[in-house]
């Protein structure tokens, strides 16, 4: 048998670690590179509060944006996670019936699968895993934040859907961060958003009968996650106050938005370090040393006035299909 040196080893351990990632590179490219498909019906995952959105998977199906492999790689990870969630529930003692059960409603032309149903109390109470990143689990406490989110509204939407064509009052939102944390929240079925969900749905097969296009809803958050932007917004008029600003802007827009998240999580962080070490002088974790004291500062009363500042917003036209 050769006897490898210490440096031989190491070098034929980063040969396979680069083979194992570039192998799952090339599968991740090729799912991203499979070619668009006309869905049966619209996707009870697609409902976004735009009609026009729905009338374009079925018209213009061809022109989707591709999911990027950043993108296929987090919706497999999903999936494991589903699986593992429901791994749990029947670990747990629940009793897990219909999962992925395929629903189609004639009506209104939609499609879904539900991840599962509890049997409890005498119902079968439909619920939908949700992994997410963890600073967005952090934020989404309780069924009002998914209102504050375009994102997460469509992923209530969904679920309120499978809620109204069960005729079930209550589901489930089973949310992962990926790391361990588990909450889950209550749905009660919400008529009213229930009510626009199939609004939109009729509006978007009578333009399909029509054969034409829904008028565009104003643009919003809803709009950089819509797979369609492409053959969307290039027609949207800004209007006469729109500056064009030089290419390098966008890089730092776009860095901006990466590290939005980070700051988020940075300021969560200091929070819950703040709760356990106030008021102590010395706090030991680890080989981490806390020191801290209470600071006092004498605030000058001042006249009234009014400051004028400027606000903006980023949001970006051309997000992939995440």
């Amino acid at each position: 048998m050769t006897v490898l040196t210490e440096t031989e080893i190491l070098a034929n351990g980063q040969l396979l670690a680069a083979e194992i990632l570039a192998s799952r590179q090339t599968r991740l490219e090729a799912e991203a590179k499979k070619p668009p498909f006309k869905a049966r019906r619209h996707y009870a995952s697609a409902l976004t509060g735009c009609a026009r959105a729905l009338v374009y998977g079925q018209t213009h199906w061809d022109q989707k944006k591709p999911f990027t492999t950043k993108s296929v790689a987090a919706m497999q990870d999903g999936q494991h996670e589903e699986r593992l969630l429901i791994q749990e529930l029947l670990a747990d003692g629940f009793e897990v019936v219909e999962q992925q059960v395929q629903l189609d409603d004639d009506r209104y032309f939609v499609t879904g699968r539900v991840d599962g149903k509890i049997k409890w109390a005498g119902r079968r109470v439909p619920f939908e895993c949700k992994r997410l990143q963890p600073f967005a689990y952090d934020r989404l406490q309780s069924v009002r934040d998914f209102y504050e989110d375009a994102f997460a509204l469509k992923n209530l939407r969904q679920l309120t859907l499978y809620l109204l064509l069960n005729a079930e009052p209550l589901g489930l939102m089973i949310l992962s961060n990926g790391l361990g944390a588990r909450n889950i929240i209550p749905v009660p079925l919400d008529y009213a958003l229930g009510e626009s969900i199939l609004r939109d749905l009729e509006t978007a097969n009578a333009h399909l009968k029509a054969q034409t296009l829904p008028d565009r809803i104003g643009y919003g958050k809803t709009c950089q996650f819509c797979p369609f932007t492409d053959i969307c917004l290039p027609q949207v008029n800004f209007g006469e106050g729109a500056h064009m600003a030089e290419p390098e802007l966008e890089e730092k827009l776009r860095r901006l938005q990466e590290l939005k998240p980070l700051t988020a999580e940075l300021e969560h962080l200091k929070k819950e370090i703040k709760t356990v070490v106030e008021g102590k002088e010395i706090t030991v974790a680890g080989s981490y040393v806390v020191t801290g004291k209470w600071q006092e500062r004498t605030v000058k009363a001042q006249e009234a006035r009014t400051d004028r500042f400027w606000t903006f917003t980023v949001e970006n036209l051309k997000t992939p299909n995440d």
